[in-house]
């Protein structure tokens, strides 16, 4: 079996890809954390010889939306437009492999169980990335703290469904912020359904891009727009967004 750099080498050329030998070694060193710590606790159920195409190259796919969101932020101080939150972000997926690929960005890791925020912070600390700091808290109540619409950028993997998803992430954005959320293949169908979270949230799909894994599986990139102040009332207390969707 080929070791898993050469594997994520071949993954990220399939997809066309291309990151300086540093953040491949970073992604590499990233993947052994993750195998020890998951013999203790489930951090992910992608096996090793998966984990190079469903994890690594799944996240940098997200690499050309996130670069269409700078000039989006052209009328943004500099510091404020490379804040970004990532919500769940569990063994880092996406966050923390978006944060080796932009180390320009300050990226917020933000998970709710205390094992998997232990692990990120430690995670971060062995790959010496001085961009990320870890929050370890549930969405909800990240919403209603200090970090409320502190932030240029959400993003999300594997999280909620839209409908959810958008009240997690929105009240976190700055008017003007963009939630970039990485979606399957039914993503149309989810859209459809968070139509009012979209008018009760103030959001705007601003682009979408279909893309695909290089076994062909379906992936969509989502770009949407916090076009105003997300009302007091939302989140909602914890568990709410999830058990009754807007």
């Amino acid at each position: 079996m080929l070791d898993f750099r050469t594997q994520l080498l071949q993954a990220l050329q399939a997809a066309d890809i291309h990151l300086p030998p540093g953040q491949i070694d970073q992604l590499t060193c990233h993947w052994e954390l993750v195998e020890q710590a998951n013999s203790s606790f489930n951090l992910t159920a992608i096996a090793a010889e998966e984990a190079a195409q469903k994890h690594y190259t799944d996240c940098l796919l997200a690499l050309p939306a996130l670069q269409k969101i700078a000039p989006l932020n052209s009328g943004v101080p500099a510091a404020e437009a490379k804040q970004m939150i990532d919500i769940g972000s569990g063994a880092g997926f996406p966050g923390l492999v978006l944060a080796v690929a932009r180390p320009d960005l300050q990226v917020t890791l933000l998970e709710a169980t205390g094992k998997k925020a232990d692990f990120l912070q430690q995670a971060a600390h062995s790959l010496h990335l001085q961009n990320v700091c870890v929050c370890n808290s549930r969405a909800e109540e990240a919403g209603r703290s200090a970090l409320r619409e502190s932030f240029a950028i959400a993003t999300a993997r594997a999280v909620a469904a839209l409908s959810t998803l958008l009240e997690y992430a929105f009240p976190l954005l700055r008017v003007g912020g963009y939630l970039l959320a990485l979606k399957g293949a039914n993503w149309q169908e989810e859209l459809q359904d968070a139509e009012n979270a979209f008018t009760l949230l103030h959001a705007e799909l601003e682009h979408s891009l279909e893309v695909s894994l290089p076994n062909g599986d379906a992936r969509a990139l989502l770009l949407i727009r916090k076009n105003a102040a997300t009302a007091d009332k939302y989140p909602r207390r914890s568990g709410m967004p999830s058990k009754r969707p807007l």
